[in-house]
């Protein structure tokens, strides 16, 4: 699985290293996933937590020890439509704000193919049908 598409999700980069490799790995220490992931135990003792609440991850005891292990990756798909959901309501406010602005730039400057591609989106939207 791709780290990258778990920090565009949402995640830190240390948390989805972290998700991964309890994904790859379950039921690991505290200390384990430190030396594991070469992430100091401090900065651990504040992820996990945080990852515990938000449903990535669990904590159990076995004997005198705590270990890790990662929930159903289908959490994920919860926080992906709930990403969206928000970014759905969102976008009507924007462009109501974006409209209604008289300091909207007028001269622009792009360069290379993602300038052209810019430029062709902007005719796309910006022409009456």
């Amino acid at each position: 699985m791709n780290k990258a598409v778990l920090t565009r999700l949402g995640l830190g980069e240390d948390e989805a290293q972290i998700y991964l490799s309890l994904i790859n790995l379950p039921h690991q220490s505290l200390s384990d996933l430190s030396k594991h992931l070469m992430i100091h135990r401090p900065k651990l003792y504040q992820l996990l937590p945080a990852m515990q609440e938000s449903g990535l991850v669990s904590r159990i005891l076995d004997g005198k020890r705590y270990y890790y292990i990662a929930e159903n990756p289908e959490i994920l798909r919860q926080y992906f439509h709930s990403l969206k959901a928000d970014f759905d309501h969102m976008i009507p406010e924007l462009q109501k704000s974006y409209h209604h602005s008289e300091n909207r730039p007028v001269l622009k400057h792009f360069k290379g193919k993602q300038g052209i591609k810019t430029i062709f989106m902007d005719i796309a939207h910006s022409c009456q049908k």
